[in-house]
């Protein structure tokens, strides 16, 4: 029997996670924008590496 609660509360655990993972994770477009400015500044930060090696 007891078996039964752990393996229930488990589950429901992991249900609760999940569903605030989901309402908690950014959407599409500005996980999209975040990447795009990542990129954006690791560009900048080689070229200026690049500046700083060919001085």
């Amino acid at each position: 029997m007891e078996s039964q609660h752990v393996l229930r509360a488990v589950g429901l655990g992991m249900l609760a996670g999940a569903a605030v993972g989901i309402m908690v994770s950014p959407g599409r477009k500005e996980l999209k924008k975040a990447a795009g400015q990542a990129a954006q500044m690791v560009e900048e930060k080689a070229e200026s590496i690049s500046q700083a090696m060919k001085s």
